[in-house]
């Protein structure tokens, strides 16, 4: 009996906490609802009269209980790129080329309606000078699929990194924050990554001196860092020493290995310089020649530019001052030996720089001669072409820079029109051209003095143009005809087959749609 009543008193006391917990419960739960009708109702009732304020406000309220998914960090070509505005042909616009518009100077407001404008360094307006007159650029927005910001972010100093993207992202024509590049060069400097948060920022950046942990493959482009070094025309054809080090900033480790280097016999080609110059501290004989018969050394006075113009290999550490070194040297025909780093060298999506330069592991100096004497004295003048080539083709100019960038990026667009690996690389190669050297079999006394070519197509004109274009090459080609089976408005203007092709008849539907002195 007495467990009974225990058992009774302890369900009546259960049900009892039971119900006051069910009861504050529902009182919360309808507290809430109130609260999220009023709220409701007063978000209608000034919709009506701010309805952009509540749009900002709601947006806000989702900002902040929604993480922003919105990172650039990791973008790439095929995930930041939109290249559906690129593959829209314009009737007398040649295809297989990316339209490139220049942003014009805009002027903007500050919060206390103070105007800011960009105007940018000489060699800043000089580039975009050159991306406007180049083949890519178009001055109609609305034709363009690539637009280039006419803002100079690292000559903007007074303003934080903030402020800068803010006023990038006001830009017009902002196609979702797709298809849009920044130029970040400037003299002796590498681009400041930490100026400009690159997670935040959807464009591409064409940035000097790039790091492997800032830089975007297959979207940024790593640049030059370029100087206004002139080399010693006296001395540039003589090679009078082995190495130049000209750097002095190195680390305690890299130091001892340095020391090492210098006190080992040089054992190399004996058409080869054999003596070492190295920068020293000394104001008034700032170098050390080491000779390589004793292991001697004398102090002279030589000016930086007659040093790099005399010396064969520049020994290249990136990290360290000066920044322009690499791009002096190739300047001054000096093969680069580029000890290992995470900077990106220039233009490297393209270029193979193996062909150019030598690679040492920063652990490994002390095998340098030995990679060195590895070469012939062929392969030596083999890199020493390669170099004159980079930099003259790629580097020479702000307009070489431009060009090079563009064409690597429609290169990613349309990369059926894309220049193939020796193109880039090779100075001996220019556009190959299809077998020309055509046999055709003899028919009794005829002589075939050329032939006359037939295409019957209706895909798209921008594969017909780029093969017209190599087999026009041939020198047996007399003539060609071209019969478009497709639409005639798919088609673009017949000027592109007149400078591919000199003697052609264009026959749409069987009609001649155009037809020179030949077509009969």
């Amino acid at each position: 009996m007495f467990c009974q009543s225990l058992v009774s008193g302890s369900f009546s006391q259960a049900s009892a906490l039971l119900h006051r917990l069910l009861k504050n419960r529902f009182l919360k739960f309808r507290h809430c609802l109130v609260i999220f009708v009023i709220i409701w109702i007063v978000t209608l009732l000034l919709s009506f009269k701010y309805r952009e304020s509540v749009s900002d406000f709601v947006t806000l309220t989702q900002r902040l209980y929604k993480p922003h998914s919105h990172f650039y960090g990791s973008c790439s070509h095929h995930t930041c790129f939109s290249i559906e505005s690129c593959e829209y042909e314009y009737p007398n616009e040649r295809p297989g080329r990316i339209r490139v518009f220049v942003y014009p100077d805009l002027l903007f407001l500050d919060g206390n309606n103070n105007h800011i404008s960009y105007h940018g360094s000489e060699n800043f307006r000089e580039l975009l000078n050159a991306v406007n007159t180049s083949e890519y650029a178009v001055h109609d927005p609305e034709k363009a699929c690539l637009f280039v910001s006419a803002m100079n972010f690292d000559n903007s100093q007074s303003l934080s990194s903030s402020e800068l993207l803010k006023m990038f992202l006001s830009f017009p024509w902002m196609n979702n924050y797709r298809n849009h590049l920044v130029f970040a060069l400037e003299d002796s400097h590498a681009f400041d990554t930490k100026r400009f948060n690159l997670q935040r920022f959807p464009g591409m950046i064409a940035g000097s001196g790039f790091q492997k942990p800032d830089y975007r493959s297959t979207y940024d482009i790593s640049l030059p860092i370029i100087s206004s070094f002139q080399p010693d025309a006296a001395t540039f054809s003589e090679r009078q020493y082995l190495i130049a080090i000209v750097q002095n900033q190195f680390s305690v480790s890299l130091k001892s290995d340095i020391d090492r280097l210098l006190q080992q016999p040089r054992e190399v080609n004996d058409e080869l310089p054999k003596s070492i110059i190295v920068h020293t501290n000394d104001q008034s004989e700032p170098f050390l020649v080491y000779r390589s018969r004793d292991l001697s050394c004398k102090r002279i006075s030589l000016a930086y530019e007659t040093v790099l113009s005399s010396s064969l290999f520049c020994l290249i550490d990136q990290i360290q001052a000066p920044n322009t070194l690499l791009f002096d040297a190739m300047k001054a025909g000096c093969i680069p030996v580029i000890l290992s780093s995470d900077t990106i060298l220039p233009f490297s999506e393209k270029l193979d720089w193996t062909k150019c330069s030598l690679s040492v592991p920063k652990g490994h100096l002390d095998n340098l001669f030995d990679v060195i004497s590895s070469h012939s004295t062929d392969e030596i003048t083999y890199l020493r072409r390669h170099v004159n080539f980079f930099y003259s083709k790629y580097m020479s100019s702000l307009g070489a820079i431009a060009k090079t960038t563009l064409d690597i990026i429609n290169s990613r667009v349309f990369p059926h029109y894309a220049k193939s690996y020796n193109e880039w690389n090779d100075p001996s190669s220019s556009l190959q051209e299809v077998p020309s050297e055509v046999s055709f079999p003899s028919n009794g006394d005829a002589i075939c003095n050329g032939y006359a070519l037939i295409v019957a197509t209706k895909s798209h004109i921008k594969y017909l143009v780029p093969l017209l274009s190599r087999i026009s090459q041939s020198r047996y080609m007399q003539e060609a005809y071209i019969i478009w089976l497709g639409e005639p408005d798919s088609l673009a203007s017949c000027r592109f087959f007149s400078q591919t092709v000199t003697a052609f008849c264009l026959i749409i539907n069987r009609e001649p749609y155009f037809q020179p002195s030949f077509c009969y």
